[in-house]
């Protein structure tokens, strides 16, 4: 991780996609809803959208400045109906100044965002941070979705290996 000489690209890359999430009511199966949102997003990560909004930003940056490109991002996050942010941390455990680092995350903050997720991993273990703008989301509703459905995802992914195990 501090190896100077890495090939692995360094500092902060930003980019970002609209993706349409479909919104329904009770799911037969979570498992193939996931898989369908996967191929959504892996379709969108490869498309030349991706290439062009970083292209176009880069430019605007270059030609018009850093206070007209924040103003572009600032419009985009603003026209969004929910965020999601996600950011690889590192494996091993890091220290800053000798002190080892037990847990850490981010948020954006300052961005008008109706409802923003935080994905974070570290060390393994991955930590979802949920934000939302009081008067437009109920908290406690949007958390007993959130953990409804990620046991659902859980226990159809548990009845899959089984099936997979007795094959």
């Amino acid at each position: 991780m501090l190896n100077p000489k890495t090939q692995a690209p360094w500092g902060n890359y930003f980019g970002f996609l609209h993706v349409p999430v479909p919104i329904t009511g009770k799911v037969d199966n979570p498992l193939e809803f996931v898989r369908k949102a996967k191929c959504i997003i892996d379709r969108h990560k490869m498309s030349l959208g991706v290439f062009i909004n970083a292209r176009i930003l880069r430019y605007l940056a270059k030609l018009k400045g850093p206070q007209v490109t924040s103003i572009s991002l600032y419009n985009t996050v603003n026209n969004s109906t929910m965020v999601i942010s996600n950011m690889i941390g590192p494996m091993e455990k890091i220290a800053i100044d000798g002190n080892a680092v037990k847990d850490f995350s981010f948020f954006v903050s300052g961005a008008p965002m109706s409802l923003y997720v935080a994905i974070l991993s570290y060390m393994g273990t991955i930590k979802i941070q949920v934000m939302g703008t009081k008067p437009y989301i109920d908290a406690h509703m949007l958390s007993k979705c959130f953990t409804e459905a990620f046991e659902e995802i859980k226990e159809a992914s548990i009845i899959i290996s089984n099936c997979e195990k007795k094959l």
